[in-house]
């Protein structure tokens, strides 16, 4: 999630109540899926995990790209209110955060696309997304920017609906 201001959302914690120790279960291990692009007029099918890494690719792709047209109903949509976002700067951040940056931001994007991902899928309901973004355009005074970022999204199927609950990104040197 490339952005560059992230702060922590405050939350107050109450202790845990004591209980017993639970067994320890082994968590599932993640399959790394490859598959090839599917073309835009495909029929509509059906979700299950073979298609789950197209829908989450779109999704990172829906994302990123919303940033160059400064759409922030995406961010409402794909982004879960109870997200927590760590920036390149190291900086924390929440929904709120993400939507306050957008609102802020008046650079002009020649491009936004996220590329090379790679999806980890975790059962039925929760997934990985490794892969960079890249955005070029020019910052209010004219000059010209171009930056990339690595991006770990995770994300979690709620109600039916993919929504990414957490999200690392580091910035990438430019070369």
């Amino acid at each position: 999630v490339p952005s560059t201001t992230i702060r922590r959302a405050d939350k107050i914690l109450a202790p845990a109540p004591k209980t017993k120790p639970t067994p320890k279960r082994e968590l599932p291990v993640p399959r790394t899926v490859v598959e090839a692009p599917q073309p835009s007029h495909a029929p509509a099918v059906e979700e299950n995990e073979g298609n789950v890494p197209s829908k989450l690719k779109a999704l990172e792709e829906h994302w990123e790209a919303s940033l160059a047209t400064h759409d922030a109903s995406v961010i409402e949509k794909v982004v879960a209110n109870d997200f927590v976002g760590t920036s390149s700067g190291g900086r924390l951040g929440s929904k709120a955060t993400l939507l306050a940056e957008m609102r802020r931001d008046k650079n002009t994007y020649k491009s936004a696309a996220s590329r090379q991902m790679s999806v980890h899928v975790y059962g039925s309901n929760v997934a990985v997304v490794f892969g960079t973004a890249k955005e070029s355009g020019t910052d209010p005074s004219g000059r010209a920017f171009a930056r990339t970022y690595r991006f770990t999204d995770t994300w979690v199927k709620r109600g039916g609906e993919w929504q990414c609950v957490a999200a690392h990104t580091m910035a990438m040197p430019n070369r």
